[in-house]
């Protein structure tokens, strides 16, 4: 009898400012909507308000929880004990020249983390990200797929056919639809001084001096070569980039459309929703304005009989009254009558 196979689970890994949390959100869009469960890790623990990194029980409790793992910017815990599980291993790649660039920009989004430096070529000379390396190191040991962010960028929809497919997960048709219009919405526009979320590939070998680049090229000269990347600018992706990114500033325009008009139907919505509540607060003062009507009405006609009978009692006390006076009168003529001497009385 063969040993039960172990569940089968997906580490998926990313360089720090390379384009991995919205990938993976993509790919939690598609398998979360299609009955799978996959959590982001790292987003958790900045959720947590700490930023560190998952730990070798964060991860163990994340695997034996779901399917997949969102496990980014430097190799799992070392003393993660995952034996219990088919782990299957992918990594996303950025040129690490403009991941760090990116992260340069990122420095007033992400202050808990990051050093004070004087100049862009201070911060380039004096930051390490000797977590890329690393993490090339272990995806390599681990015979991970490796993926390029610039190839998400330029064809989104087969980048993330292409990694389901390598994940080997079923996944839902709308649910992959759905996850597609997402990625490429997914970097509004905003003040690259505050927070780069251009996404542009090859960035920092278009925009950045030659000084900033040869410090670029020299601290990742080998990493480029092993990745692929060229170490100079490639002109010919030049007109690719730019329609690239001529289609996602109107998908960013649509993006902002769309949420302007979810902002006026909210608004609409409010404004219906009080008038509801206005015309229930209405309704309700029209019933208490009926039963009170009702009141006066009944008090009008008690009013009314009142009245009525108090009329007729009137009229019996005058008549009361006359013959009273009828009485006393008569009174007075008998003892008028009867005090004149016997003598003096009429015969």
């Amino acid at each position: 009898m063969s040993p039960p196979s172990k569940p089968r689970r997906v580490v998926f890994l990313g360089f720090r400012r390379g384009g991995s949390s919205i990938v993976f959100q993509s790919i939690q869009h598609i398998l979360n909507n299609s009955g799978h469960r996959v959590h982001d890790l790292v987003a958790e623990k900045y959720a947590e308000g700490d930023g560190s990194a998952p730990t070798a029980a964060d991860l163990e409790k994340a695997l034996a929880e779901n399917d997949v793992v969102g496990c980014f910017r430097e190799p799992p815990p070392a003393d993660a004990d995952l034996s219990a599980f088919a782990v299957k291993y992918i990594l996303l790649v950025r040129d690490p020249r403009d991941c760090d660039y990116s992260w340069w920009y990122a420095r007033n989004l992400h202050k808990h983390d990051f050093k004070k430096y004087d100049s862009l070529d201070e911060y380039l000379r004096g930051e390490k990200f000797d977590q890329f390396d690393n993490l090339v190191d272990y995806a390599e040991n681990k015979s991970a797929a490796i993926y390029k962010y610039e190839d998400a960028f330029f064809d989104p929809t087969g980048f993330l056919h292409s990694m389901i497919a390598e994940i080997g997960i079923r996944f839902d048709v709308e649910a992959f639809d759905v996850a597609n219009i997402f990625m490429a919405m997914s970097n509004p526009i905003g003040n690259i001084k505050i927070h780069n979320r251009s996404g542009l590939p090859f960035q920092a070998v278009t925009v950045l001096p030659e000084s900033s680049i040869a410090i670029l090229n020299e601290k990742y000269g080998s990493l480029l070569k092993r990745l692929g990347y060229s170490m100079e600018r490639d002109k010919s992706l030049d007109a690719a980039v730019a329609a690239r990114f001529e289609i996602d500033s109107l998908r960013r325009i649509i993006k902002v459309l769309m949420d302007q008009n979810h902002a006026r139907a909210e608004e609409i919505g409010e404004i219906f929703r009080a008038a509801s509540v206005a015309d229930q607060k209405i309704r309700g003062a029209m019933d208490t304005f009926k039963h009170l009507s009702e009141q006066i009405s009944a008090l009008s006609e008690t009013v009314t009989a009142l009245s009525t009978e108090n009329h007729i009692r009137i009229g019996h006390l005058q008549k009361i009254d006359e013959e009273v006076l009828q009485i006393k009168q008569s009174i007075e003529d008998f003892e008028a009558l009867a005090s004149i001497p016997p003598e003096q009385k009429p015969h």
